[in-house]
């Protein structure tokens, strides 16, 4: 299998993979976001359910990036 060696290299790879990905997604979140802004007060149904669903996806990319960036932190150690 792995030597002693390979596996914090692994972990790393793994930790700066997860980050690279939740800081993708914060960023299409936030275009997301932005984008069902341009919506507001235009009276289409269900604008606040689409609000917030995407104010939530928000919520979840910050808290994934928080947690990849410990991850990240504690691998290069």
């Amino acid at each position: 299998m792995f030597s002693k060696k390979e596996l914090p290299t692994l972990s790393l790879i793994n930790a700066e993979a997860q980050f690279e990905f939740w800081k993708r997604d914060l960023g299409f979140a936030e275009q997301y976001l932005k984008y069902v802004h341009t919506f507001q007060g235009r009276g289409l149904p269900n604008y606040d359910k689409i609000l917030k669903i995407a104010e939530k996806d928000v919520g979840v990319s910050k808290k994934g990036l928080e947690k990849s960036t410990k991850t990240l932190e504690k691998a290069k150690k």
